[in-house]
């Protein structure tokens, strides 16, 4: 080996040491960081936990986050919810309003039966779990549940950001015994890296100072018809995609009143907007069979001509008020499913159901 080799190779030796010693020193200080930040949650440290911290630390705060964690936090204390659960939202679904993955909706990633289950509207008009601040306090009402269940916050984030059966079947075929860092490395669940996410998350995120900047460019405008979402793009010369992306708890292409929401527009259209209010209503009433009748034309544009179009099976979810004397035998012979199917849909522990219980029935 000639000396100008021996110097490459002493170099790269070289290196390599000090790299390792970066990692090992950076995974010390996220070790020892992670005891001192540790409150209700346990905080324990795993080796994946570099790269995921490191992800987070280049990505700055999300708005949505930094609008809205007064008011999360407030729920979290009026719940008795450890405040660093504040931080799950964006392990979620990195706080993105628009969030849509797999069934679940919103900023926290919430399944439908689960957001109707705790009073949010979900159909093909409206979707709550797309409002921060209703899907807050169904996710919030939901976790209490869940934490009463469990008497664990990490089981409780599992079964949150899961399912609890799928938590269940985890325990049941592994063992009472696992570790938190045993779900993830044997991927026991469907999504074992919200454990990473969530450790990171909080980590990265938990000396923040920021403040919500106050928005003054968009106001909630009341609307009492229901309003055509191109009709209105036309009189305000906005496009369709920002009205939409402004209002997303509205699901169609007709805006129709919901209790408690508004047109999110822009603070000019304030005082324009009673002048073209009743044109709006008028026009949009006019035009609604057409836009069905469109609907249903390029629907039967994509079908073959010489083929018939398969029928599509129609899931329908109803909403059931327990009456006095019900039990959930009576109730699964009145919707035509069975007990397990009621059981699995509303995540009840035992066929035990109360006066004035809602139950969600899915066909």
């Amino acid at each position: 080996m000639n000396f100008k080799t021996l110097v490459i190779v002493l170099s790269l030796v070289f290196c390599l040491t000090a790299n390792n010693r970066c990692v090992s020193s950076g995974a010390n200080a996220i070790s020892k960081e992670l005891k001192t930040m540790e409150k209700d949650v346990p905080l324990p440290y795993h080796e994946d936990l570099l790269d995921f911290v490191e992800r987070y630390r280049n990505r700055a705060l999300p708005e949505t986050f930094i609008k809205y964690e007064s008011f999360i936090e407030a729920e979290l204390q009026q719940r008795g919810i450890p405040v660093e659960m504040k931080y799950l939202p964006i392990s979620l679904s990195e706080m993105r309003l628009d969030y849509q993955e797999e069934g679940r909706c919103g900023v926290w990633a919430l399944p439908a039966l689960v957001a109707m289950h705790y009073g949010l509207t979900v159909d093909e008009k409206h979707d709550e779990r797309f409002s921060v601040e209703a899907s807050t306090k169904a996710a919030l009402d939901y976790l209490s549940e869940l934490q009463q269940k469990y008497n664990d916050w990490w089981y409780t984030i599992l079964a949150f950001s899961n399912s609890p059966n799928s938590l269940q079947r985890a325990l049941a075929e592994n063992g009472n015994t696992l570790k938190l860092w045993d779900f993830y490395e044997k991927q026991l669940v469907p999504h074992p890296e919200v454990i990473c996410n969530y450790i990171a998350c909080m980590f990265a995120y938990h000396d923040h100072v920021a403040e919500a900047q106050p928005n003054e460019e968009d106001s909630v405008i009341a609307f009492s018809q229901p309003i055509s979402v191109q009709l209105l793009a036309q009189e305000t010369q906005l496009s369709v995609e920002q009205i939409k992306a402004s209002n997303l708890v509205f699901r169609s292409d007709v805006f129709v009143p919901l209790e408690g929401y508004g047109l999110v527009l822009p603070q000019r259209f304030v005082k324009d907007f009673p002048t073209m209010e009743q044109k709006l209503y008028e026009e949009t009433a006019q035009a609604a069979p057409v836009i069905e009748e469109q609907k249903v034309e390029t629907s039967v544009v994509k079908n073959e001509p010489s083929k018939k179009a398969p029928t599509a099976k129609k899931e329908t979810i109803i909403k059931h008020k327990v009456k006095k004397g019900e039990t959930l035998t009576r109730i699964a012979k009145i919707h035509n499913v069975t007990i397990t199917e009621l059981v699995e849909c509303n995540h009840l522990e035992s066929d035990l159901i109360l006066e004035g219980q809602n139950l969600i029935i899915k066909k």
